[in-house]
């Protein structure tokens, strides 16, 4: 598990900074937590939002974007995508300020910010890919605990 990011021997970002930070969403940190025991180190995520408070109508993109070799990429579009025939898109770009490359999964049906999900519509394909992502690893964890001194995890 590649637990932070580390460029020219400094040690730029963890998991554990960017959960601690809120960048790791609640709704959608089961995925991020598989992602990262795939070797994958995410480093933002989005669970969609409610359109408007009170509303059942989610509205924006659910993604994870994550930092990970393309062997890795490939193996999670392959368990989303092509195993889990599940309609969501892996696509890689540069990130500007670190200049690495970083990859971001999402809905491929949400390319334009009006996307609307009910949330049962939403919950659903989450856990489909909650499900593709279990699939890949041959032990599937836990929880995932953050604490200052490490990651650990729970039955």
């Amino acid at each position: 598990m590649n637990d932070s990011l580390k460029i020219n021997g400094e040690n730029l970002f963890s998991y554990k900074d960017a959960v601690k930070a809120g960048v790791i969403e609640h709704g959608i940190r089961r995925i991020c937590e598989l992602l990262y025991f795939m070797d994958a180190l995410p480093l933002s995520s989005c669970e969609g939002h409610l359109r408007k408070p009170g509303s059942k109508d989610y509205v924006g993109n659910p993604f994870v974007m994550f930092h990970s070799s393309v062997e890795t990429a490939k193996s999670i579009n392959d368990a989303v995508v092509k195993k889990g025939k599940i309609d969501w898109m892996l696509r890689g770009r540069f990130h500007d300020s670190l200049d690495i490359l970083v990859w971001t999964l999402r809905p491929a049906h949400s390319h334009c910010h009006s996307a609307h999900y009910s949330s049962e519509q939403l919950d659903n394909e989450l856990k489909a890919v909650e499900v593709a992502l279990e699939g890949c690893l041959t032990n599937v964890p836990g929880k995932c605990d953050i604490t200052d001194e490490k990651v650990t995890i729970s039955p």
